[in-house]
């Protein structure tokens, strides 16, 4: 690819008052810079690009777990991945592909003096993928794998079947036989990920120790040679709605003489783009978290573990789940299923309380207020992706006060609003008897 410089278009400096500076090119590539002094001799970057898993094609389950061992494995086209590792021997790099929800990225990490070969490997893997059939022989080999393992455990079987239950059978939830994966294809990869491959248009985000003028120059040089993205549509911009078992139950069997399992109590909550209510659930989560814990440990007499999270979709409009989750001995299945079930009556009834809320608010405050001495959090949670969604920057600036306004009215409404046990799904992971 000849190394055109790209010329700036744009330059914002201190964006929303973060410290971000971000610089648009001729190309629509955008670069997110943010100097921090939290990890010294060390920068952060991530590419994000296309649709990644929310533009996989029907027909091909398994194609995103698929593509990312291929890619990872295979090295580039012109060079093997143990070719590639011999070239980077002795420096401090790392980069890997990544299939996510909502882009495909390239994300690594390096020391301030490789800036210009971090370039020269973005520029590389973005137009000389590697795609080796032997690498898909042993991706799906791995995959068969890790899906019989999974099989074995309950946080395992529902990831295979549990997930898809609460998608009532979507296909883009759970995992696929390893049987179906089998009958992927280089070809059926190559026909998905090339054509984001070879644009521009992408997102370069940096973030830690490094050189600014440098970071710039080599991105202009060595990223000029993209050309700006076509407008074709190369994914649906709807997935369509996503259902939810209401009042549904589904047991599942592990193949294991351990004698306990997993009760799951699951209620359809909202998908993550609501930045206020999504901390309120997850607020929530851990309110309930603590309910559950005290509660089931002085009636049960034993410490159970149980949690409760909310999980907000990045993809599906209005779709998000938040589990109640309690690990059971066989013998206490029922009892540990009812006490659930009051637990949520109670809070239903009387409400969560101010001191509930205070209690489960502390930790997140302290949490939140060393998150973002991270280079991570301001690489992943705030930078890479504001391109396409520059609302992450307004969220990093209200974060704190976003928690901090939260109240047990707060807490008691959301509770109320989603906790609605007729409209809850339950799933008992039990071993087969």
């Amino acid at each position: 690819m000849p190394t055109v410089p790209a010329a700036i278009e744009a330059q914002r400096e201190d964006v929303k008052h973060l410290g971000i500076t971000q610089i648009d090119f001729d190309n629509q590539i955008r670069l997110n810079l943010k100097q921090t002094d939290f990890q010294e001799g060390r920068f952060l970057f991530k590419v994000a690009f296309g649709h990644g898993r929310s533009c996989e094609p029907e027909g091909s389950p398994g194609i995103a777990f698929i593509s990312e061992q291929v890619l990872h494995l295979s090295g580039l086209g012109r060079m093997t991945l143990d070719q590639l590792n011999a070239a980077l021997a002795g420096r401090d790099i790392s980069m890997e592909f990544s299939v996510e929800d909502t882009c495909f990225s390239l994300s690594g990490s390096a020391d301030p003096w490789e800036t210009e070969r971090v370039f020269q490997l973005i520029q590389a893997f973005l137009t000389d993928p590697g795609f080796r059939p032997e690498s898909l022989a042993l991706a799906k080999n791995r995959y068969r794998q890790m899906y019989e393992s999974l099989k074995q455990t309950p946080d395992g079987i529902m990831r295979i079947h549990g997930d898809r239950f609460l998608a009532k059978g979507n296909a883009w939830f759970g995992m696929a036989h390893p049987d179906e994966v089998d009958r992927l294809t280089l070809a059926d990869i190559q026909a998905w990920l090339i054509p984001y491959f070879h644009q521009g248009g992408f997102e370069v985000s940096v973030v830690g120790d490094f050189d600014t003028q440098a970071v710039i120059s080599h991105a202009r040089t060595l990223l000029g040679g993209f050309s700006a993205p076509q407008k074709t549509v190369l994914c649906p911009d709807d997935l369509g709605p996503i259902q939810f078992p209401e009042g549904e139950h589904l047991l599942l069997t592990l193949d294991t003489k351990i004698d306990k399992g997993v009760i799951r109590i699951a209620f359809l909550t909202d998908d993550y783009w609501d930045v206020d209510l999504s901390r309120g659930l997850s607020m929530l989560s851990r309110v309930m978290s603590e309910h559950l814990r005290i509660t089931i440990r002085e009636k049960l007499g034993a410490a159970y573990g149980p949690y409760v999270y909310n999980h907000p979709s990045r993809v599906h409009d209005g779709y998000g789940v938040l589990q109640m989750v309690v690990p059971v001995s066989l013998e206490n299945v029922d009892e540990v299923t009812r006490t659930l079930h009051e637990i949520i009556a109670e809070v239903l009834e009387t409400g969560v309380s101010e001191q509930e809320t205070e209690l489960a608010l502390a930790p997140v405050l302290k949490q939140l207020d060393v998150l973002r001495q991270t280079n991570d959090y301001w690489l992943n949670s705030v930078m890479a992706g504001s391109k396409n969604h520059p609302q992450k920057l307004d969220w990093a600036n209200s974060i704190l006060s976003g928690y901090e306004g939260l109240t047990h009215q707060d807490m008691t409404d959301l509770a109320r609003r989603y906790l609605i046990p007729e409209k809850s799904a339950e799933i008992r992971i039990l071993p087969a008897r």
